[in-house]
């Protein structure tokens, strides 16, 4: 039985994705001659990862790669407070905790910045989890709320916005939902084994 359910942040409980692709584009392409479609493409591939993790992924030991997550992170923190929430995330995380379920954010995010706008935006969950070296959404997250909350891992679920959150959810061994978006049903195509819904709400229908 489900006792406890770990969200994502970005693309699953914010609706951010969109600008954070430009974002990348815009900074990456500033510096690298490269297609912009195809920098869309494998920042949204790679979503969930932190970025310093993805433009190594798209530029491997390239020295400027540093300079443009100095800027791609700043951005994101100064235009952190412009992105809404979906419009039901309020509520489903409110209704679930009264519904005695434990609910946790994992995000890349760095915490600091996700405390500011879940404390600017007036959500409260359980616990919050951010991205710093050696502790990030995966297995380093995972370990920590099962540890914390005294949890097995068939009491555990995972509600992310991409293929990668679903490999990270299946790697440890819990299991996932899809909330699409980020991904429609199409990009899921090779993944029939993932189930998805469509907005968070859809949640309250099965929990």
């Amino acid at each position: 039985m489900i006792k406890l359910m770990i969200f994502d942040f970005d693309g699953t409980t914010v609706d951010s994705m969109d600008r954070l692709a430009e974002i990348a584009v815009e900074e990456v392409c500033s510096v690298y001659d490269a297609s912009e479609d195809e920098i869309r493409e494998c920042y949204l591939e790679t979503s969930g990862l932190p970025f310093s993790e993805q433009i190594e992924r798209m530029f491997p030991g390239e020295k400027k790669n540093s300079e443009i997550v100095n800027r791609f992170e700043n951005r994101k923190r100064d235009e952190l407070l412009e992105y809404p929430l979906f419009p039901d995330t309020k509520m489903t995380l409110m209704e679930l905790r009264k519904r005695d379920y434990i609910v946790v954010i994992s995000s890349s995010n760095f915490k600091e910045n996700v405390e500011v706008y879940f404390k600017e935006k007036g959500v409260e969950v359980d616990l919050l989890l951010g991205f710093k070296r050696d502790f990030g959404k995966g297995r380093p997250h995972f370990d920590y709320i099962k540890k914390t909350f005294d949890v097995d891992r068939e009491e555990m679920i995972f509600i992310g916005d991409s293929p990668m959150d679903a490999k990270r959810a299946r790697d440890y061994g819990i299991k996932f939902i899809c909330k699409l978006g980020t991904f429609d049903e199409k990009a899921l195509e090779n993944n029939p084994d993932i189930p998805y819904i469509y907005r968070l709400s859809d949640l309250l229908k099965l929990y």
